[in-house]
């Protein structure tokens, strides 16, 4: 039998719509402020959206992890997705999480969403991963994956990483096309 080979995940950014949670949240808590809208994010950073500033990682690692992180949605057809995926290859889910705790909630949401995976890998080097491909939304861990060279990094495209000139997909289906015509 042929060892299937390891594609690695992102959870924020790629399979959980943790931006729309985050905003939600605030809202919720800040109904008065202007959250910038997410088609005019044009980075990665969190903290020039929100009038809170820097706040917001408080905001989201300490006062209000749980509602945030497990019940933000999945991203339509991110489950379609991952099922299609782990027929034919190991996933590994890669995910750089400020702390334990979120990791802990992270594991908590993939078990909630029904979404299967093979591995769980929370790092905040993501270079560490070892495998075929990366799907990944962050242009700083795609440009240190590139330049470590143990994967390929594929840019799941938002509007915050417009400035990868790698490997993009604009869904999920170009991925799995990318990956299953290069196998």
């Amino acid at each position: 039998m042929k060892k299937r080979k390891d594609i690695g995940v992102d959870v924020d950014g790629v399979i959980r719509n943790f931006p729309l949670s985050l905003i939600k949240r605030y809202k919720k808590y800040y109904p008065e402020h202007d959250v910038v809208p997410l088609r005019n994010w044009s980075h990665y950073e969190l903290h020039p959206y929100f009038p809170i500033g820097k706040g917001i990682h408080n905001f989201y690692c300490e006062e209000h992890p749980e509602e945030i992180y497990l019940n933000a949605i999945r991203y339509s057809g991110a489950l379609k997705f991952v099922k299609e995926l782990s027929k034919d290859f190991n996933v590994v889910i890669v995910t750089n999480q400020p702390n334990e705790y979120l990791d802990h909630l992270t594991k908590e949401w993939l078990k909630l969403s029904l979404m299967p995976y093979d591995y769980f890998f929370p790092t905040p080097d993501k270079t560490k991963f070892k495998g075929e491909y990366i799907l990944e939304d962050a242009s700083h861990h795609l440009e240190a994956i590139l330049a470590k060279g143990n994967a390929v990094p594929v840019c799941f495209s938002h509007p915050w990483n417009q400035d990868w000139t790698g490997l993009r997909v604009k869904n999920y289906q170009g991925f799995l096309d990318l990956i299953r015509n290069n196998h």
